[in-house]
């Protein structure tokens, strides 16, 4: 529902066409937002806010569908990227936030 008209088409070939019943059942039994709650260790999402793949909406729909017994859940939206972060600022931003969450986590 959060993809732009454009490429609705491009993605019910790649995915499968959720007009069907049968088929928007399956997707949404995969989707990893069905399964988010189940979420219980730290989590990094980093989104671009001009994402025209994935809308920044899914991002926060995703961390709100978390648990609440998520250990940490850390979010990033970079206000001037797309999909993936190519400005040398929020790549910079983005490797220090990272490198921050991996020595909390993991040593």
């Amino acid at each position: 529902e959060n993809t732009s008209a454009y490429r609705r088409d491009l993605r019910r070939c790649k995915y499968g066409d959720e007009r069907i019943p049968e088929m928007r059942e399956f997707l949404q039994r995969i989707s990893p937002l069905t399964s988010a709650h189940k979420i219980r260790c730290p989590v990094f999402l980093a989104q671009g806010a001009r994402d025209p793949r994935v809308p920044v909406s899914e991002a926060r729909q995703m961390r709100e569908a978390m648990s609440n017994d998520a250990s940490d859940k850390w979010f990033m939206v970079a206000p001037n990227e797309g999909h993936g972060f190519r400005r040398k600022g929020n790549r910079d931003a983005y490797q220090m936030a990272l490198v921050q969450f991996l020595q909390e986590h993991l040593l």
